[in-house]
């Protein structure tokens, strides 16, 4: 199972907090011409789908450079995007990366409304350098969003924007209206594309549904979101393609895209073999965002953009004092390993005094519920929780993660 997890962000001139982080990142400088470089006023936090983050102290260790050719980008002509990954600390170029879901970089380009979108893959030409050609279409900033991970490092994502003249221009900040869930889904219509193109307008149509897993979405707790792709009469497609090495992907960003999440899918396949698609993520502040999933059928690159409102979230509660009779039989199920069928082997009519450890991150395992005590509890790595429950009859004592995605139980004899 693929988990939202913490990455580093470079930018430009920044000092940022994210997630007990702290860094100060120095200013990129221009060395041609044809730089074309702004600061954004404030560093977004990142998470994304695969990399651990458990550092609480850190330098990042590089930062990012983009040029254009021509300089002045115009809006609808096609500009060359030259971005250059150097070290941190003496500015020399890192050609070294690790393949990510089948890219050594991906970059997410969103305009300043965050009505434009769009996932592209520059190709490596070394001396650090990655290259694209690019044709943005209005007057405006964009955002560019470039996300790495440095051979034996950790996953960066490194933040830029570019003004591009001519045409009219975009707003500067979005207007975000939440869409309505009906019946359970948010469905949009949408038409597929080769990667990183406009659908044309005469592009296959698809319908992309959205299911967000508790409906009411709360800063700070897991979520399930359900995509199911379906063509345009509402029936599900055929078995989706793989998609740069998932069956999908998922980017969020919040209103005043400061806020950056990456996410990928569950499993390797879709869950019922053909078009449903689920991503774990976690919101880490109330606000609306800005969801796009991906996906790819008959070749050609799906993707459908949603509106999603997140609630305040409550203040974790520490768990009061257990009292442990006597004679109870002590149980320790140490997360995620100890998600399994019979975990432990207790004894009906005789309290257990349950335990669960986390030992290191499981997304939506972190949070652990013992269904027949009545009894949750949200973990952070390295705390533990403990439930007292008498079994009354032999079978099965289940526990599971609070998306009931993790499951075990303790053998009751």
């Amino acid at each position: 199972m693929n988990t939202t997890q913490l990455l580093k962000l470079t930018a430009f001139g920044a000092a940022m907090y994210v997630g007990g982080c702290v860094t100060n990142a120095p200013n990129a400088t221009a060395e041609k011409k044809d730089v074309v470089i702004t600061s954004p006023a404030k560093s977004p936090a990142h998470e994304h789908g695969d990399a651990a983050h458990n550092s609480t102290v850190h330098t990042h260790t590089t930062r990012l450079r983009v040029s254009s050719a021509p300089a002045a980008i115009e809006a609808g002509k096609p500009v060359k995007l030259t971005l250059q990954i150097v070290d941190n600390a003496d500015s020399t170029p890192i050609n070294d990366f690790e393949v990510v879901h089948d890219k050594k970089l991906h970059m997410i380009l969103t305009s300043s409304d965050l009505s434009w979108f769009n996932h592209v893959h520059p190709e490596f030409k070394g001396d650090g350098k990655f290259e694209i050609k690019a044709t943005f279409p209005s007057a405006g900033k964009y955002r560019l969003y470039a996300d790495y991970k440095p051979q034996g490092g950790e996953g960066e994502v490194a933040l830029s924007e570019v003004v591009v003249k001519g045409g009219n221009a975009l707003p500067a900040t979005p207007t975000l209206v939440d869409d309505k869930v009906v019946d359970g889904w948010i469905v949009k219509s949408t038409r597929s594309a080769p990667e990183g193109q406009t659908p044309a307008a005469d592009a296959t149509p698809y319908q992309v549904a959205l299911m967000p897993m508790p409906e009411k979405i709360v800063a700070g707790e897991d979520v399930m979101l359900h995509f199911q792709v379906r063509d345009a009469n509402g029936k599900r497609v055929d078995a989706l393609q793989p998609y740069l090495g998932a069956m999908g992907h998922s980017v969020i960003l919040d209103a005043d895209a400061n806020t950056y999440l990456h996410s990928h899918p569950m499993d390797s396949k879709p869950s019922d073999g053909g078009s449903d698609v689920m991503f774990h993520s976690n919101f880490p502040k109330a606000g609306l965002y800005k969801v796009w999933g991906q996906f790819q059928h008959n070749d050609k690159i799906i993707t459908a953009a949603y509106v999603v409102k997140v609630e305040p979230g409550k203040a974790a509660k520490a768990q009061a004092p257990v009292e442990i009779p006597a004679n109870a039989q002590k149980v320790t199920v140490e997360l995620p390993a100890g998600y399994k069928s019979g975990a432990a082997t207790v004894k009906a009519g005789v309290p257990v005094a349950l335990t669960f450890k986390l030992t290191k991150d499981a997304g939506c395992g972190n949070f652990i519920a013992l269904p027949a005590a009545k009894w949750k509890q949200n973990l952070k790595v390295g705390e533990s929780a403990t439930v007292v429950y008498t079994p009354e009859k032999s079978g099965e004592l289940k526990f599971a993660c609070s998306m009931d995605m993790y499951k075990g139980n303790l053998t009751v004899k």
